[in-house]
């Protein structure tokens, strides 16, 4: 909630747990793209006491180092501890996954860098080339000497499918897959498409009438997509959340479905054409190229992954 801030910190070796709120925080880009944009252009200047950090970062430090100090030589050895999973792998902020809004959750993949951790072969980690992380007890690391605010201990887990990873639910991380990668997912929402736009609309001055008319097609699920994302990041959530018009929402949902069916029938069709149908069969019309085809196809493919990866025509009825 905005102008509210908990924090929750239990050690249930000392049997003490801390529960404290604070109604003080500091301003927050809406989920808005001028929202985002003015407070990324504008940031708010530092102040006595910033209670975001305060009670996210310092306060469960201090504690931390108060009720559980670092005792010198505790956690280098691992003797005795059973062997766990291998917890190596990119990671990325937890935090914006649930909200509907497409704006926060494409902001974090593309402006939050990913946290790489590795496994060296004593069985410590690395995290960002900080370490070593050495384990305390099942799932559970520890710095020798403490590096900074909540990064002397970490903590993994196996939560259904996913792997999660960090010092406290709000800094909470999770294993990427190999094919979580900005420039595939994010990529595709916004590159691909556009791709797809100019190389149809080139093609299509030189092609011949049915082959323009695919080429057209491509162009125009494209250029729709774009304009659907465009709407989806500026306008969607105030239409949604504050005006009451979620079924404007609804509208280019749905036109971001019928974009995505006809971009893919459109690259079907061309593959056909090119690897299937007989050059004498198609008369003075010249056959497509098939580098052209697969281009095309693989751009489809890709842009259409992206629009189901963020969910785009997923919220139709939301």
């Amino acid at each position: 909630m905005r102008g509210f801030n908990a924090s929750m910190v239990v050690f249930p070796r000392q049997e003490v747990a801390l529960f404290a709120v604070m109604n003080l925080n500091s301003p927050a880009p809406e989920m808005s793209l001028p929202g985002l944009v003015d407070y990324l252009s504008n940031p708010p200047g530092p102040i006595a006491l910033d209670p975001t950090d305060y009670m996210t970062i310092d306060l469960p430090y201090l504690l931390e180092q108060r009720l559980q100090p670092t005792v010198p030589g505790a956690a280098a050895t691992t003797t005795g501890l059973a062997a766990t999973s291998d917890w190596s792998g990119r990671y990325a902020s937890l935090r914006m996954e649930s909200y509907d809004a497409l704006l926060p959750r494409l902001a974090v993949a593309l402006l939050l860098p990913t946290k790489n951790v590795s496994v060296r072969a004593d069985g410590s980690l690395y995290i960002n080339a900080i370490g070593p992380y050495r384990q305390r007890e099942s799932g559970l690391y520890s710095l020798d000497t403490p590096a900074g605010p909540l990064s002397q201990t970490v903590g993994f887990a196996q939560v259904g499918d996913a792997v999660v990873m960090g010092p406290h639910t709000l800094q909470a991380s999770r294993r990427l897959a190999w094919y979580e990668r900005t420039g595939l997912t994010a990529g595709g929402l916004l590159l691909a498409p556009l791709l797809a736009l100019l190389v149809g609309l080139l093609h299509a001055i030189k092609a011949d009438r049915r082959q323009r008319r695919m080429d057209m097609t491509v162009a125009g699920s494209s250029l729709l997509l774009l304009a659907a994302v465009g709407a989806e990041i500026a306008w969607a959530t105030r239409l949604q959340r504050l005006e009451n018009l979620g079924w404007i929402v609804s509208l280019w949902r749905a036109g971001v479905a019928l974009a995505l069916m006809a971009l893919t029938a459109a690259a079907l069709a061309m593959l056909v054409r090119a690897f299937t149908v007989p050059a004498q069969t198609l008369g003075a019309q010249p056959q497509p190229g098939r580098v052209y085809s697969t281009i095309m196809a693989s751009l489809a493919t890709w842009t259409v992954f992206a629009a189901l990866y963020w969910h785009l025509p997923g919220g139709l009825f939301n």
